[in-house]
């Protein structure tokens, strides 16, 4: 998670800085990890854990909503902007061919 993954290499692609177009360094790259995923695992573990609480049924349907909310966001924003996805913009990284 902190440099290019293993898919990436074998498809000959590299993890660039967006500004510069330098290769980036492996915080920007295990950032860009963080970004894309900790919002399904911290829904995914809510929904874990909420029967745990006695949440109800409306808790857990709230974040489940909201996972499904922001996979919609980042599907809507691919398909409108396909040349770089939801974490390359936030972290300003792109996936470029070698």
């Amino acid at each position: 998670c902190s440099g290019t993954p293993l898919g990436m290499r074998i498809s000959g692609l590299s993890l660039v800085r967006w500004r510069d177009g330098r290769t980036a360094g492996r915080l920007h790259a295990a950032v860009r990890v963080l970004v894309a995923w900790v919002p399904a695992f911290a829904a995914l573990a809510f929904l874990g854990v909420a029967p745990e609480f006695d949440a109800g049924p409306a808790l857990m349907a709230f974040a489940l909503g909201l996972n499904l909310l922001v996979f919609a966001g980042a599907l809507l924003m691919a398909v409108r902007l396909p040349e770089r996805g939801l974490a390359d913009r936030i972290c300003g990284t792109a996936i470029v061919p070698r």
